[in-house]
């Protein structure tokens, strides 16, 4: 019971933070979601750039799969939404 109501005066006192600090949290949030638009952008460049090489005969089918296999689990872990040995979601 001790647990929970340390529990819950953590969580109070991050609120007040929260409150507090709204346009420093709104400006992270801001650049979070840029840096994601990024890399997103910069995957697909890249995305473009291995099949390009595919068709050109420079990289086989597998190895292809293999770059964007890993390289969108990269962007995927950026974004939270990747789990090291887990099932993966998005």
């Amino acid at each position: 019971m001790k647990c929970l109501k340390v529990l819950g005066n953590f969580q109070i006192i991050r609120l007040n933070y929260l409150k507090n600090n709204l346009n420093e949290v709104s400006e992270v949030l801001k650049k979070s979601v840029k840096v994601e638009k990024k890399l997103e952008s910069l995957f697909k460049k890249y995305e473009e750039e291995v099949k390009e090489a595919e068709e050109k005969g420079y990289l086989m089918e597998n190895t292809v799969k293999t770059y964007l296999t890993h390289s969108r689990n990269f962007v995927k872990w950026c974004k939270g939404n990747f789990e090291l040995g887990g099932r993966n979601k998005g």
